[in-house]
């Protein structure tokens, strides 16, 4: 796997895990966007923890072969 696709994925996760916390913490923006686009508070929740599970899916689990892992999330051969 090159580098710029392991740096791509790496910037992918960090993103998807800031946004789940500010979906679990409930941030203004989050509010306010939610509010905006008609999604109700009660589905923020949800959605983060949604959003970290796609974060926490593509990090190499303990006993796994991380490169493997993430050639296959990464779509990578």
């Amino acid at each position: 796997m090159s580098t710029i696709a392991v740096v791509l994925c790496l910037i992918t996760i960090t993103a998807n895990a800031v946004m789940a916390v500010a979906d679990l913490v409930g941030a203004r923006f989050v509010l306010a966007n939610s509010a905006a686009v008609g999604v109700p508070r009660s589905w923020l929740p949800m959605l983060g923890l949604a959003k970290a599970a796609g974060a926490a899916i593509a990090l190499p689990l303990p006993g796994a072969d991380g490169l493997r892992l993430r050639r296959v999330m990464c779509g990578s051969r």
